[in-house]
């Protein structure tokens, strides 16, 4: 269930989707397992994400991506509503998001991709996202 809509969201978030914006290039809508991310750190991200959210029962579901001057943006789904990835490339400084929201948290790739399993469960529960 692909989103020509112009925003990508969920109760707590709002993105502009790329696929709808006439800016970017390089288009791309359809499931997250068939998306080549645009660099092996973004694959590893990924594939991290994924297995950490697969022990809850979460699983990435669509990707909406696109190339604006050479910079990608791209907007991961999952099969909880209440997650969503977003990187979002800009040549103005301090421009450059990579993270992961649970509800209305941001969670930086970086640092999250770094969370154990347990970590990553009492997020899932202090955001009523899993049951207590």
């Amino acid at each position: 269930m692909f989103s020509g809509q112009k925003h990508i969201k969920n109760e707590y978030k709002r993105f502009n989707n790329p696929i709808v914006d006439d800016e970017f290039e390089n288009k791309y809508s359809g499931p997250a397992d068939g998306y080549t991310f645009p660099t092996p750190k973004q694959v590893e991200h990924y594939k991290n994400i994924k297995a950490l959210l697969e022990n809850f029962q979460i699983t990435p579901l669509e990707v909406y991506a696109g190339v604006r001057g050479g910079l990608d943006t791209f907007i991961v789904t999952f099969s909880n509503p209440n997650i969503i990835w977003r990187k979002y490339e800009s040549r103005t400084p301090g421009g450059y998001q990579n993270y992961i929201w649970i509800k209305d948290h941001a969670y930086s790739i970086h640092i999250f991709n770094d969370y154990t399993v347990n970590h990553v469960q009492t997020i899932l529960k202090d955001r009523n996202i899993i049951d207590q």
